[in-house]
């Protein structure tokens, strides 16, 4: 279950990094369900929680993406050029985004 609040006025970037949360949860989840499918003998269920996982994990690389275009912006001069050094840091820049986040957390 995502932590963070998707609503109309959030950032995108929380927006963003909310879905790759939920994601990344459904990812760890079903890391730990299918060796326990499996040692039961549920080849049924581990093909379809597999398949499953398979578009979980290639939506969760999708949300990661996105993120990381957003936070090039965010560190991009004008002419979409990342100046590291002279303008803030990718970290800082990921870290920035991270902490606006915070007042989206519901728990």
């Amino acid at each position: 279950m995502c932590i963070m609040e998707i609503h109309k006025h959030a950032e995108d970037a929380t927006m963003i990094q909310a879905m790759a949360h939920n994601a990344s949860t459904w990812d760890r989840d079903a890391d730990m369900i299918l060796p326990i499918l499996q040692a039961r003998g549920r080849d049924d269920l581990v093909r379809s929680v597999t398949r499953a996982h398979d578009h979980v994990k290639a939506a969760y690389a999708g949300m990661l993406e996105a993120f990381g275009e957003l936070v090039a912006e965010a560190a991009s001069d004008p002419g979409g050029h990342i100046r590291v050094g002279s303008e803030r840091t990718l970290v800082q820049v990921t870290d920035a985004a991270t902490r606006r986040a915070m007042k989206d957390e519901t728990r």
